[in-house]
């Protein structure tokens, strides 16, 4: 998939919200964020800007999202949601490509 610099700092900052929704970011939740900007990042976001969005929040966000990176963003914030152990297991369907 391939993605502009703007949309993948926006998928990063909607993991980052994930990851914050709770108040906090637990270890786990870290580690799993510094996984995504070594996977995702491509220059987009720097290790002391994510850095600073887990401290205060990412910035506002103002850029349309392709289907493929909406899909990615579900199954990354289910991941996130998950790691720290705060949430029970939900039974959800895959999601699939849209016809």
């Amino acid at each position: 998939m391939e993605l502009t610099q703007e949309q993948r700092r926006a998928l990063l900052a909607l993991c980052c919200l994930v990851a914050r929704a709770d108040g906090q970011v637990s270890t786990p939740e870290y580690e799993q964020l510094l996984d995504l900007l070594s996977r995702l990042a491509h220059g987009a976001v720097g290790f002391s800007e994510l850095e600073g969005w887990m401290h205060k929040g990412p910035p506002e966000l103002s850029v349309r999202l392709p289907e493929e990176c909406i899909r990615l963003f579900l199954r990354e914030a289910i991941a996130l949601s998950r790691v720290d152990g705060k949430l029970e297991p939900l039974k959800m369907p895959p999601l699939a490509p849209a016809d």
